[in-house]
């Protein structure tokens, strides 16, 4: 089964990976752990029977999701920014990269991406069909002090996502710039 996680928890990294088959894709960005002036929940919600998960900053989404689709909702994952429009000031959008969602009609399946060329590949060549963005985060050179990473595991299939020099950042993390 083909599954996308986010998660800011590094416990759960750990125990995803050692124990349910889950790969670390690496960091998708930087979001907060607490609301933050301009960010809104990032909810994350899970199906037991297809074992995937879905996520969104929107309650209304996320209740028709659990209504009609079979998911339960896992609560709220951390703190993003919804949309580029009232960001607070000092947060610039050039700094600011989006997690986009797909959705793939005839198998179900939701596919989470931070690389532009990927989802127009999956749009293109894989059935896909864009649902938009999901959110903004930070990237690394705009991520303020207090920030975490968010990071990106994958089970039962691989793309790629890793920003350059990612793999060392990932070995060599100790937290965002201050």
């Amino acid at each position: 089964m083909h599954d996308h996680l986010y998660t800011i928890d590094e416990l759960e990294v750990t125990n995803l990976i050692a124990k349910d088959g889950y790969a670390l894709e690496g960091v998708a960005g930087y979001v907060h752990e607490m609301v933050r002036p301009g960010t809104t929940r990032l909810i994350r919600l899970f199906n037991a029977d297809t074992d995937k998960h879905f996520f969104t900053t929107k309650q209304d989404e996320a209740d028709l999701i659990v209504a009609n689709e079979g998911y339960r909702n896992e609560g709220t994952d951390c703190y993003v920014y919804p949309d580029l429009v009232n960001l607070p000031e000092g947060i610039e959008a050039s700094f600011l990269k989006p997690l986009m969602c797909l959705h793939h009609p005839s198998s179900g399946d939701y596919f989470y991406t931070i690389d532009l060329d990927e989802a127009n590949v999956a749009v293109a060549y894989s059935g896909y069909q864009s649902k938009g963005v999901v959110c903004y985060m930070h990237d690394l050179a705009s991520a303020p002090a207090g920030s975490v990473p968010l990071y990106h595991l994958q089970r039962g299939g691989k793309h790629k996502v890793r920003q350059e020099g990612e793999d060392e950042m990932l070995s060599e993390y100790k937290g965002p710039p201050t």
